[in-house]
């Protein structure tokens, strides 16, 4: 901008150019001017912030880190997605949830079956008062107990511990969806970093 207004003062005095050329040369200086204030108070505002986060006074300035620049490329997202859902604390809950009612929903099934029960008792008796001569008995019980009908409580439970299952099952899956959309989005956003970053670098070494 300093250098339009000197070329516009020197066009000025050659005839080449007139006063408002000059004067738009002022206002661009101003400008510029203005903007080169904002972007050191923005500049001091965050070397005081920056001093202020690492526990000191005054003002830090940041060195530049060569890690920075440094991309790595994901070579296997489906090994990273497997990961992500194996490792996701919302899908293992989930999954913990629907293992759980997968359970409930065997036992009530499993009280249509009957049950069968059987109780052995061994015993020695004599046959007078007297007598030493000791009778040996044994005996043996096998029961087989069910209910036929018992007001349907017994499917009522079941179909509540159905609901619960495929309830349990829906947010399972959906909480697989979820990590893996946060996945696809995380990795689109880092493909994204890394284009700016080469482009920063390109940018960078131009201006060298």
């Amino acid at each position: 901008a300093e250098e339009k207004l000197a070329i516009a003062n020197a066009k000025l005095a050659t005839r080449a150019a007139t006063i408002s050329d000059s004067l738009l040369a002022v206002v661009h200086l101003t400008r510029a001017r203005t903007a080169s204030l904002n972007q050191q108070r923005t500049f001091i505002e965050a070397e005081a912030t920056l001093a202020r986060l690492v526990g000191m006074e005054g003002r830090v300035s940041a060195v530049a880190d060569s890690s920075l620049f440094q991309v790595t490329t994901v070579a296997d997202s489906a090994a990273l997605l497997a990961e992500a859902l194996s490792q996701s604390p919302a899908v293992v809950r989930a999954e913990a949830r629907t293992r759980s009612a997968r359970a409930t929903v065997g036992i009530y099934r499993a009280s249509y079956w009957p049950s069968i029960s059987i109780s052995g008792t061994p015993s020695l008796r004599g046959s007078r008062q007297h007598s030493y001569d000791l009778l040996n008995a044994r005996s043996f019980n096998l029961g087989l107990r069910g209910d036929l009908f018992n007001g349907f409580v017994r499917e009522r439970f079941l179909v509540q511990a159905d609901a619960n299952r495929d309830l349990s099952e829906s947010q399972a899956a959906d909480a697989r969806r979820d990590v893996s959309a946060r996945l696809t989005t995380q990795l689109a956003a880092l493909r994204t970093a890394e284009e700016r970053i080469a482009l920063t670098t390109q940018g960078l070494e131009a201006a060298r």
